[in-house]
């Protein structure tokens, strides 16, 4: 960049780098098949892109932590140590991973691709046992599993979250639970923590009653951040002695709601009355405030822009 003028002329330069974006992990296994421990178990993986300078880091649930890629993005990892980085390269995709687990049991994959400009989590729940059984699919539809971006409530209208459920074994029983936590809006932290099934909660976070669906009435919940979780388990009775667990989180916001400003009793923008007739407004008696119950007596906000009158 060059600027200049009749006594002289100044120029600076920026070096601008293009980073591609990781993109997309998805992950399958052969449920059909059961895979007992002590046998090797088969990982089939896709990614759709994985960027520039990227790292891959594999978890497999238990305790098994491994990175492939670009090592001095790897470092940026907080439990990133040189004993866990195991190529230089990502696989290309598609592409196999194997893993042997010693118990049998309820575990979940997870891998965390990310660089410069990117982050893709993705986790995969599964069973290690002889059974063609695996743990209980769930689904939250247009989920929000990310704290930096969750589904926003207007604090006027109820929150309800519903989980649907798949199954794959014969099963006759099931464990439900929800877990609510207030977190910190600025630093993600959990400040208070209920399992819904408790009796001991305070209002409104003791709700009875196992179900894969939950409804907080309007009002009911407080301005903030919260995580929901549901976590179901299938009765170990029905597959020979294995606990089969899945939890899926959703993050939700509930946000003041706007307030509804009413100059005129019945009707919001506009009046026709006859030339010389009178005009009676009364914003402080017609409007309200959506966040406060009807019989609550209402305090006006101030508003900066102009709602009743326009010339």
């Amino acid at each position: 960049m060059t600027a200049s003028n009749d006594v002289g002329s100044q120029q600076s330069s920026i070096t601008i780098t293009t980073v591609d974006s990781f993109q997309c992990i998805s992950v399958n296994d052969d449920a059909s098949i059961g895979t007992p421990a002590g046998q090797s178990k088969q990982f089939d993986v896709h990614i759709d892109s994985i960027g520039t300078d990227s790292c891959l880091a594999i978890d497999y649930g238990e305790g098994t932590l491994l990175f492939y890629g670009h090592q001095p993005t790897c470092m940026d990892h907080p439990l990133y140590d040189d004993t866990k980085w195991s190529a230089l390269t990502i696989p290309i995709s598609p592409f196999e991973i194997h893993h042997t687990y010693d118990e049998n049991g309820s575990y979940k994959l997870t891998f965390t691709g990310f660089n410069l400009v990117s982050e893709v989590v993705r986790e995969f729940p599964f069973a290690i046992t002889g059974l063609s059984c695996t743990v209980p699919q769930l689904i939250i539809e247009d989920a929000h599993p990310y704290v930096d971006f969750p589904r926003t409530f207007f604090k006027r209208d109820p929150v309800i979250l519903e989980v649907i459920t798949k199954i794959n074994c014969e099963v006759h029983n099931n464990d439900k639970r929800w877990k609510i936590e207030l977190l910190d809006p600025e630093t993600k932290e959990v400040q208070a923590s209920y399992y819904l099934d408790d009796s001991n909660n305070p209002e409104p976070f003791y709700i009875p009653g196992a179900a894969t669906s939950i409804r907080f009435p309007s009002r009911v919940l407080g301005l903030g951040l919260y995580k929901a979780t549901f976590e179901m388990t299938i009765d170990p009775v029905d597959t020979g002695g294995v606990a089969l667990t899945n939890s899926i989180t959703e993050y939700i916001q509930v946000a003041s709601s706007p307030l509804i400003i009413r100059c005129f009793k019945g009707q919001t923008t506009s009046i026709v009355i006859g030339h010389g007739e009178t005009v009676d407004m009364n914003p402080e008696e017609n409007s309200e405030d959506p966040n406060m119950p009807a019989d609550v007596d209402q305090v006006c906000r101030n508003r900066t822009q102009h709602n009743c009158l326009q010339n």
